[in-house]
């Protein structure tokens, strides 16, 4: 990864239509798009049986976790990697149909992957997890959530690195608001994320290797059962400091400049963007 974006105001800018002539089912059907083409939202679904290296009544159950990620969470290529609440995940799509309409560039939406390792997870603990009155062993289920959570958190840590860019919806979905737990996150997906892209190493694309090296900047919901119990909710507050906040309006007018052909010239022009100390300021995208 090389930067990260919050776009801090992107509830109030959610609609990016404005950016185009056509509606956003408008500009599917006239690019002849798919889903496909725009966001990575690769689907797996293969069965248990297939990850087994032991499974016998004496002894352990050995499944093998690396099948397992390269099924579930394989690596792809994407530019952009898109972080942002479930209940936002229609804005997220959309946001990502106008980047690619505008750009070129292709986005990773991470909650498409939630999906799966929530499916994953409820295979495995239907059979090895259960108990005799038709409900699931603590101390078991402890174990697989640790196991696919890990796994998931490692997969979006290296999609984190291995896109260019990273933008985070920063809506009241998934950034608290309230003056007691302001500017935290509900979601330990959310917190993981902007964590990681925090603290991961900044790398220069390679076509920036005749660039002065002063432009490189150091810069989910939890798997649940139906209960009637109240709600754990823990307020985490990640660390940002590396992450350059923005407003929707910015973003706006980086892509009502951008040209789809020119692709990661288009991020170049984002970049220099926000090139200037004073973040508020809007700089030229090209030279």
């Amino acid at each position: 990864m090389y930067k990260g974006f919050i776009i801090d105001d992107f509830d109030n800018n959610s609609d990016f239509s404005s950016l185009s002539s056509r509606s956003v089912p408008e500009i599917l059907r006239f690019a002849n798009l798919t889903e496909s083409d725009y966001l990575i939202n690769e689907s797996f679904n293969s069965s248990l049986k297939d990850f087994i290296i032991q499974d016998s009544v004496d002894r352990d159950v050995i499944l093998d976790g690396q099948k397992i990620i390269d099924n579930y969470f394989p690596e792809v290529y994407a530019d952009i990697f898109i972080s942002h609440s479930h209940k936002d995940v229609e804005k997220a799509k959309d946001f990502a149909k106008i980047i690619y309409h505008k750009t070129g560039l292709v986005s990773f939406i991470d909650s498409e992957v939630w999906e799966y390792a929530n499916d994953l997870l409820r295979k495995i603990d239907d059979v090895y997890c259960p108990n005799s009155d038709d409900t699931y062993s603590y101390e078991k289920r402890n174990v697989s959530t640790a196991y696919v959570h890990m796994m998931l958190n490692t997969a979006l840590l290296s999609m984190i690195d291995r896109c260019e860019c990273l933008f985070f919806l920063s809506t009241p979905n998934s950034f608290n608001t309230e003056e007691e737990i302001e500017n935290t996150t509900f979601s330990p997906w959310i917190y993981s994320e902007l964590s990681m892209a925090n603290a991961i190493e900044k790398k220069m694309p390679a076509r920036f290797t005749d660039i002065e090296k002063s432009l490189l900047e150091q810069s989910v919901e939890q798997f649940s059962q139906e209960d009637s119990a109240p709600e754990l909710k823990i307020a985490l507050k990640p660390k940002t400091e590396n992450l350059i906040e923005c407003s929707g309006s910015q973003i706006k007018y980086w892509l009502s400049n951008c040209e789809a052909h020119k692709k990661l010239e288009n991020l170049d022009g984002l970049y220099n963007i926000f090139k200037s100390p004073k973040r508020g300021v809007v700089g030229r995208m090209y030279g």
